[in-house]
């Protein structure tokens, strides 16, 4: 049984003479960052439960009683959860709905089209444009990848994709943003923003605790860009769900198992990911929470990685501790 997906409401218990507001977020790091926006203005309340495969949620009656009352919504749009669209148009239609992947500065990525990354010339994209130190967020695009990985191996579809059924839409495109601290910058700035525009009133507060955010978000991504500097992990996905945080940090993934979060590999797919795995001895098979059994690629050691933040107390501070998580997980899966 595949679980729900997680909505976070934040109930903004406004200040005497204001009109308080509803905001609900789609999933833990995004409710994470909309509470470090509306810091005293009221504590996030999370309602609704975790989810370990967004892309398949189903919507709980109480979630849709929160949606028929809500007045602003976050969520990171249909690429990752597409099953929510038609709940948000039916119950919130009055709501001002916010798609983060579609918000000013968002940097966007294709999936990865093979099994072995290696053949897409994944190596190649590790970004030496990257300063963390000055943090030219302006210089981080990194929609050039899509012309040269997008379907550029359409002999390898044959192989694969007779399997099972690709579980990728929307274009095609990697929804995990929030694994990119860039990403969660512009996030930041659009919940901002939104929240002055519906609650004009607390307009100076959002815009502060915006900005402390964000430097604490330039911190976060200092902070793990020196962690894995010099550090070469090898591992391989269940599933190519963290392109966004390889790309920033210039690390990457050696194969995926499955073609999408809830395909089921073909035989000559995990062939290819053992005969990869084993070429290059890597370490380690990431998965997530609650994703059921996988084909074993045997030598490697299996640790798992939640950039859902489904094990994490949700809060403010989930956001920077799902992606340090990650950081040291990969650190952990080095020679």
């Amino acid at each position: 049984m595949t679980p729900r997906l997680i909505l976070s409401a934040l109930a903004l218990c406004a200040p005497s003479g204001l009109t308080a507001q509803t905001v609900l977020a789609d999933i833990a790091p995004v409710a994470s960052l909309v509470a470090q926006v509306t810091d005293g203005a009221g504590a996030p309340e999370m309602i609704g439960g975790g989810v370990s495969d967004p892309h398949g949620g189903t919507l709980r009656p109480s979630d849709a009683r929160a949606l028929s009352r809500a007045d602003v919504v976050f969520w990171v749009g249909p690429g990752l959860t597409p099953w929510l669209q038609a709940p948000l148009d039916r119950l919130a239609s009055e709501a001002r709905v916010v798609a983060l992947s579609e918000v000013e500065g968002v940097v966007t990525r294709p999936f990865r089209d093979t099994a072995v990354f290696a053949e897409e010339g994944h190596d190649d994209h590790a970004h030496d444009d990257h300063d963390h130190d000055d943090h030219g967020h302006d210089d981080h695009a990194h929609d050039d990848h899509a012309a040269e990985d997008a379907h550029a191996h359409d002999d390898h579809a044959a192989d694969d994709h007779d399997d099972h059924a690709h579980d990728h839409d929307h274009g095609d495109l990697d929804p995990h943003l929030w694994l990119d601290p860039a990403n969660a910058r512009a996030f930041v700035a659009a919940i901002a923003a939104t929240l002055t525009e519906v609650d004009p009133d607390n307009a100076a507060l959002y815009a502060a605790n915006a900005a402390a955010a964000t430097a604490r978000l330039d911190t976060l991504e200092a902070e793990i860009a020196a962690r894995l500097t010099g550090v070469a992990p090898r591992f391989v996905m269940d599933h190519d769900a963290l392109g966004h945080f390889e790309d920033r940090f210039g690390v990457s993934a050696l194969a995926a198992v499955s073609d999408g979060q809830a395909a089921r590999p073909g035989p000559r797919r995990v062939d290819a990911v053992r005969r990869a795995a084993r070429e290059a001895q890597a370490v380690c098979l990431l998965v997530e929470p609650g994703q059921g059994a996988r084909p074993a690629v045997e030598g490697l050691r299996v640790v798992e990685i939640d950039p859902l933040g489904l094990t994490f107390e949700p809060g403010p501070a989930l956001y920077g501790q799902v992606l340090t998580a990650i950081a040291e997980t990969l650190a952990d899966c080095a020679q």
